[in-house]
This record gives C-alpha cells, structure tokens and sequence, in this order.
C-alpha cells in the first residue's frame, strides 16, 4: 500500500458476509497523510446489524491498523482520517462529521 497526494486510496475488505470497499481522497501536507471523505460500503446489498456490523467494525479497525503501520513506514508523522456518515445512515448520530488525527510517532 503506497500513499500518494491526489490519488485515490482504495481497499477491498473481505469478510464472511461479502466484499467491503474502502475509498478516500489521499492528501499529503508535509509529514501529514490524511484520507480524506472516507467511503465504506459493501459491493452487494448485506445487512449491518448485529452481529455483521460488528465483524465490519473488527476488520475496519484491522484496515486502520495496517495503514498506520503503512503511513509510519513510508515517513508520516501524522495519519489524518475525515469522514461524515450519511443523514440517511441508521448507525449512530447520523449527519456526524468525524476528524482523527493519529500520531505515528508514538
């Protein structure tokens, strides 16, 4: 996995209820990846409730896991992650704008 600014990040994330993907603007500021407007959805209809909701949820933070480590080894200092979910979205706090700042250097 190779960041670069203005290329798309894409990823596929399989899981046991189908293929997931994973699309972001990738924008790098000095030491700084951020991926932008994250994108998560699957590539066929599958219900994410209970107990599949929480399986995507394990596997997207073993997707995060793997780009820290990614980002920390092409240089970053700094991993930047933006997203907002959807009005529609049935998850928790609907229209919510979320913005992590991780530090690698730790």
């Amino acid at each position: 996995m190779t960041f670069v600014h203005g290329e798309l990040f894409e990823y596929t994330l399989q899981t046991t209820h189908g293929a997931v993907d994973i699309l972001a603007e990738t924008v790098i500021v000095d030491k700084t990846l951020e991926l932008r407007d994250i994108t998560i959805y699957p590539q066929a209809p599958m219900k994410l409730s209970g107990v599949n909701s929480g399986i995507l949820a394990v596997k997207t933070v073993a997707v995060k896991t793997e780009v820290k480590a990614n980002a920390k080894a092409q240089g970053f200092d700094y991993l930047r992650l933006t997203a907002k979910r959807l009005q529609s979205s049935s998850s928790a706090l609907p229209g919510k704008t979320i913005d992590i700042l991780i530090d690698l250097t730790k």
